[in-house]
C-alpha cells in the first residue's frame, strides 16, 4: 500500500511538473484560477450563512471546513488540468523503467534462472552439459519451438511482473489485460529465432513487448481513468462544500432559535 500511494503521489508530482515546464501560462492560469475559485467557495460559505441569519457569525470549525473546501477546489482546479499529461508521463515512465530492468543483472539472473527452470521442467530438451545457473550455468538448450516459446513466455512474464511491482499505480490503471497474448510473443519468438537460429532469446525483447503491452493500454485506460479522476476530485468538493453548508446552516438555524427563546 506505502509503494502504491508513493507510486501514485510521484506520478502527480511528474503531471503538475511536465505542465508547468511545458506550458507555463496555463499553469499560471490555473494557479490563478484555483485561488479565484477558492475564495468563491470561502465567500459562498460565509453568504449561505447570512440567508440563515444576518446577525450570525461563523465558528472556528466552520472556518476549518471553508479552508478545507477552498483547498480542495483549488487543487481540483490545477490537478484537474495537469491530468492531462498524464500519457506524457506514464510514457517517461515506462521508457525509464524499461532501461532500468535492461542494467539490472540481478534481475537478469534470477529471469535467467527461472527460464531455465521452466524450460527443463517441460522435458523437452536434452539438459546434458547445461549446468544449473545456481552452478554458474550460463546457456539453456532450447532446440525446440515450445522452448523458444516457454523461454520467451517467463522472461516477459518476469518482466511484466517487476512493472506490477515497481508501479503498482500505474499496473493497475493501465494493465487492462496482465498477460501478454500469446500471438504476439509467439511471433516475435519466430522472428528473433529465424534470424538468430541458435540464439538464446534476450531479455531485452521481453523487456520491449512488456513495455508496448503496457502502453498499448494507454489509448484504451487513460481517458477513462482521466475522466474518473476530474470526476472524483469535483466530487469529493462538491462533498466537503454541501456539509460545510449543511453545518453552518445548522449552526444559523440554531442560533436563530436560541434568540427568540431568550427574547
Amino acid at each position: 500500500m506505502e509503494l502504491f500511494l508513493i507510486d501514485t503521489f510521484g506520478i502527480i508530482k511528474a503531471c503538475l511538473v511536465m505542465f508547468a515546464s511545458t506550458n507555463l501560462v496555463w499553469f499560471i492560469v490555473s494557479l490563478v484560477a484555483g485561488l479565484i475559485f477558492a475564495g468563491l467557495s470561502w465567500w459562498a460559505c460565509s453568504f449561505f450563512a447570512k440567508l440563515w441569519n444576518t446577525k450570525y457569525s461563523l465558528r472556528g470549525w466552520h472556518h476549518v471546513l471553508c479552508a478545507l473546501s477552498a483547498l480542495l477546489v483549488f487543487c481540483a482546479v490545477v490537478l484537474g488540468s495537469s491530468l492531462k499529461y498524464t500519457q506524457g508521463v506514464a510514457e517517461y515512465i515506462l521508457d525509464s523503467w524499461g532501461e532500468q530492468l535492461n542494467s539490472d543483472t540481478e534481475w537478469g539472473q534470477e529471469t535467467f534462472t527461472r527460464c531455465y527452470d521452466a524450460v527443463k521442467a517441460a522435458g523437452k530438451e536434452n539438459f546434458s552439459g547445461y549446468p544449473d545457473p545456481r552452478d554458474g550455468g550460463n546457456r539453456i538448450p532450447i532446440n525446440q519451438t515450445s522452448s523458444q516459446e516457454t523461454l520467451a513466455s517467463v522472461s516477459v512474464k518476469s518482466a511484466t511482473d517487476n512493472f506490477n511491482t515497481s508501479h503498482p499505480f500505474l499496473s493497475k490503471i493501465l494493465l487492462a489485460e496482465n498477460e501478454v497474448p500469446e500471438s504476439v510473443l509467439f511471433a516475435d519468438v519466430k522472428s528473433y529465432f529465424t534470424a538468430n537460429p541458435g540464439g538464446t532469446y534476450p531479455h531485452a525483447n521481453a523487456i520491449r513487448i512488456a513495455v508496448n503491452h503496457v502502453k498499448s493500454g494507454l489509448e484504451i485506460q487513460l481517458p477513462k481513468v482521466v475522466f474518473y479522476s476530474r470526476l472524483i476530485l469535483a466530487g469529493l468538493f462538491l462533498l466537503l462544500f454541501l456539509l460545510t453548508l449543511a453545518t453552518i446552516s445548522i449552526g444559523a438555524y440554531s442560533d436563530i432559535k436560541v434568540h427568540y427563546v431568550n427574547a
